[in-house]
């Protein structure tokens, strides 16, 4: 399961979206905007990095608003 980040319209209408993960459970618990980027932190039970310390390892990521990859429908 992977995570995402979406860039939508007050009208719901997706402009970007952002995915990663890894092939096991992956998961969010805060996110938070800074500036023109998105702070996100979570667990996951695959590999996101080297060394995978076993279980759920923790994760923060920052992705800028400019690196989401436009489309949608």
């Amino acid at each position: 399961m992977d995570v995402f980040a979406a860039k939508m319209t007050t009208d719901g209408e997706v402009l970007a979206t952002r995915q990663f993960g890894t092939d096991e459970l992956d998961n969010v618990f805060q996110v938070r905007a800074v500036g023109d980027r998105l702070m996100l932190g979570g667990h996951t039970a695959g590999s996101m990095v080297e060394p995978f310390a076993g279980g759920l390892d923790a994760f923060l990521t920052s992705l800028r608003t400019s690196d989401l990859s436009f489309g949608g429908s």
